[in-house]
């Protein structure tokens, strides 16, 4: 309930949202980030504009600057509001100052209002609130609804009021009028390109990073966040830590070798039992995968994840059966006369069975990475376990993948920030394959069955990271340089 609506009066010069106002709306998108060497800057020149902002109400009313001295804290911020019939839009920025620390917490302040209305208004807003928890909730950020009646004219001076709970509202206006009755949703958030309260700009825990800005000795470095467990005393260490939570989606295209064995077999109805004679060759597996990804750092450097996806792809592989140990297997009569012309295709032959078999399944699963970071160095060991859903050809399968990797960071101005990273890939998998042969000549059709895994275990892996902003990261990765699997993984992450 920071939404306001007032008539024209006094003009305000130099004005907070004169201050950076395009580099604040990249942040207020969430896609980009103020550049680290700018941050300084923005921060005093808004601190300078509220200054004179704080000044110009004061010499409104003499009694507000006692009483923004005398309270735990005020806040300032300039917002602009336009209402059209029965929608209404309120963006802004400001700060609040913390009397008992002497500190200053960057805010944005975003609304959407339903109702009716009409005008527009750009407005300086002195907030004073009358205890300290109210001052921590203007500080930390927090969501308001409500129903609003509005029709604020300025008074003499050009200053109109309002309260809401303990929290005295100072309107002083630089242009425009608005009246209106709205259903009000107010949204409050901390900026934190420019608040230094332990949240970093790579993706990973780090203690010294090069790009870390800082705000000074006194700046507020309050984790507010509820995940990770301990992130408050992480900070207090010197640590910087990731957005909590993530939301992603992955596309992988996988192309390897398999080992093939435990062939079964059986005719018709009958059960599948293993076949003692066989021979492999030419086995391959092209896969293309998509997969969600939703995930959360629990401790500072433990993050989980659970996974969602859909794989499409070939299995193909040529199996060698022996012809006499398939006739002794059936129990072949091939002394009878309705027999012998598939006893003459089977004796003392090899019995070519290609399997080419189409796989459309579901998988899910889950894991966890450890991580860390020094300067801009860092160190990733993400651990996944999948379960392929039986569908199709395929009856079951699992697949353990650890990725060990490490990397660097270099900052990218106004562009966030890029990891290049190199590591390992360990893959352990195994998929169950069923089918069908027919021999024809009446002969019964061959259901069989057979496990498929990887050949190499291990291979090497180059790759990006690009964290845009703290909220959007895109990656990229090849394996492919050792052993005999070639894939490419590509990722875009939305983190909150």
């Amino acid at each position: 309930m920071l939404s306001l609506t007032v008539y024209r009066s006094l003009p305000v010069k130099n004005s907070l949202r004169s201050a950076c106002v395009a580099v604040l709306a990249l942040v207020l998108s969430g896609c980009f980030s103020i550049p680290v060497q700018e941050r300084d800057r923005i921060r005093q020149r808004l601190d300078e504009s509220a200054d004179r902002v704080l000044q110009e109400f004061a010499e409104s009313d003499a009694t507000l600057a006692e009483r923004t001295k005398e309270a735990p804290g005020y806040m300032l911020a300039a917002l602009n509001l336009d209402v059209l019939a029965a929608v209404a839009r309120m963006d802004g920025v400001g700060l609040v100052a913390d009397n008992a620390n002497d500190t200053r917490t960057y805010v944005s302040i975003s609304g959407s209002e339903l109702g009716l209305g009409l005008g527009s208004a750009e407005t300086m807003v002195l907030a004073i609130p009358e205890s300290r928890e109210s001052l921590e909730r203007l500080k930390t950020g927090f969501t308001s609804t409500r129903l609003v009646a509005r029709s604020v004219a300025g008074k003499a001076g050009g200053i109109a009021s309002t309260r809401y709970r303990d929290i005295d509202l100072y309107f002083m206006s630089e242009s425009g009028a608005a009246v209106s009755t709205t259903a009000t949703r107010v949204r409050v958030a901390v900026i934190e390109d420019l608040t230094e309260t332990g949240l970093g700009d790579i993706r990973v825990p780090t203690i010294g990073a090069q790009n870390i800005d800082r705000q000074g000795d006194t700046a507020p470095r309050t984790w507010s966040r509820p995940l990770p467990f301990l992130g408050q005393q992480v900070v207090d260490q010197g640590f910087d830590l990731p957005l909590p939570f993530g939301v992603g989606m992955a596309f992988a295209a996988v192309e390897q070798p398999n080992d093939i064995t435990q062939l079964r077999v059986g005719f018709g109805d009958g059960p599948k039992v293993p076949y003692e004679w066989v021979a492999f060759e030419n086995t391959l597996s092209d896969t293309d995968s998509w997969q969600l990804k939703l995930d959360a750092w629990v401790f500072p450097f433990l993050q989980v994840f659970a996974l969602y996806g859909e794989v499409d792809g070939t299995v193909s592989s040529d199996v060698f059966l022996d012809g006499n140990g398939l006739i002794d297997f059936v129990g072949l009569d091939c002394t009878r006369l309705v027999n012998r012309p598939l006893c003459s295709r089977l004796e003392d032959q090899l019995v070519l069975l290609p399997i080419r078999t189409s796989i459309d399944v579901k998988t899910y699963g889950g894991g966890i990475t450890l991580a860390t970071g020094w300067r801009n160095f860092f160190f990733a060991v993400p651990a996944t376990v999948t379960y392929t859903e039986p569908r199709l050809a395929v009856t079951d399968g699992k697949a353990i993948t650890i990725t060990p990797r490490a990397g660097f960071y270099f900052e990218l101005p106004r562009f966030g920030n890029l990891a290049l990273f190199a590591g390992g890939n360990y893959l352990d998998s195994d998929l169950d394959v069923d089918g069908v042969f027919n021999f024809g000549d009446g002969f019964p059709a061959l259901d069989f069955s057979v496990r498929q895994a990887n050949t190499d275990s291990w291979n090497a892996v180059l790759g990006f990271n690009w964290d845009v902003s703290r909220r959007l990261g895109i990656s990229a990765e090849y394996n492919g340089f050792t052993g005999s699997r070639e894939s490419f993984i590509s990722a875009i992450t939305y983190r909150f």
